[in-house]
């Protein structure tokens, strides 16, 4: 346990201090909120679909590949070393970047406060709740993802190729930037294979997509299964 708990507190330091975190899963979501909210005068929409983006964003790009440059750079054999086994400090690293997401999704969260009492509107605990609900279904999805794409297309260099596939089609079908409504039929089928769709839709409307989200989630279990 105290090898969990010191891993987990390393790496949570370390995606906390990281320029890339910093920007990406903090300071650009924040700066996309506030802009989107006033060109579209819609904060409750803003700050759903920013917050997506971040789970989304966070999920693919800050598991698997940074579990594969562990591997490219031998690191697996330098915790072979150690007592522990290595998947127990893989382990802490996925729940750090949990973490390390819980908490841009708190300061995100303050700041659409704000907003919404600029425009006259209510932020209900409510939105923060199904945010809350989102990102956990959200960064175990992608994550798993992320992982399961690293170890598939497995090379000497990272491919990112699939985890871009998955970032742009969800942010166009998945419900981020259009709502699934106004899409054309034709590609409406296609928005409901994106976990995404289901994030919006359970903001919006009923509870039950969240089945969906349950789907994606054993499934991306059964992935990352898989290749073990």
């Amino acid at each position: 346990m105290n090898y969990f708990l010191i891993s987990l507190k390393i790496n949570f330091i370390l995606g906390v201090r990281n320029k890339q975190t910093q920007f990406f899963i903090f300071f650009l979501p924040i700066f996309l909120f506030i802009l989107s909210s006033f060109i579209f005068s819609n904060p409750k929409f803003s700050y759903f679909s920013i917050s997506i983006l971040t789970i989304l964003g966070q999920g693919l790009y800050s598991i698997g590949p940074i579990i594969k440059i562990h591997q490219l750079n031998d690191f697996d054999k330098v915790l072979k070393l150690l007592p522990k086994s290595p998947g127990i400090y893989y382990f802490s690293l996925f729940i750090s970047r949990i973490l390390v997401g819980l908490l841009s999704l708190l300061v995100l969260s303050i700041i659409a406060y704000s907003i919404f009492l600029y425009f006259g509107e209510k932020f209900y605990i409510s939105y923060f709740l199904k945010a809350l609900l989102n990102f956990l279904f959200g960064i175990i999805i992608f994550g798993n993802f992320s992982i399961f794409a690293m170890k598939i297309f497995n090379s000497e260099n990272i491919n990112l190729l699939p985890l871009h596939l998955v970032y742009y089609f969800s942010l166009f079908l998945g419900g981020i930037f259009f709502p699934v409504d106004i899409l054309p039929s034709y590609l409406k089928i296609f928005s409901y294979v994106f976990p995404t769709t289901y994030m919006m839709l359970f903001f919006y409307s009923s509870p039950y997509y969240l089945l969906g989200l349950i789907v994606w989630l054993v499934i991306s279990v059964i992935l990352v299964l898989s290749q073990r």
